[in-house]
């Protein structure tokens, strides 16, 4: 590995870290933590939904099945 891949991964880390602990210091109890302090928007939720649905796993088993089955498998 390369100096520079060292440095890009360990300013990354950093990064995160940094978020990971600027939000544990915004949440002041569970309800933050758990359900946003119902304070989520419906844009966000349905933004959260379709992530979730158009995810990795489903792409790939998409493909597999259209293959399997020919195009009509993926309906």
């Amino acid at each position: 590995m390369h100096w520079i891949d060292l440095v890009i991964f360990v300013v990354y880390m950093l990064a995160m870290l940094g978020v990971g602990v600027f939000f544990m210091r915004k949440n002041t109890g569970q309800e933050d933590y758990y359900v946003g302090g119902r304070s989520i928007g419906s844009w966000h939720i349905g933004l959260s939904v379709v992530a979730t649905d158009v995810g990795g796993g489903f792409s790939i088993g998409l493909g597999g099945l259209g293959f399997m089955m020919g195009i009509s498998g993926s309906w």
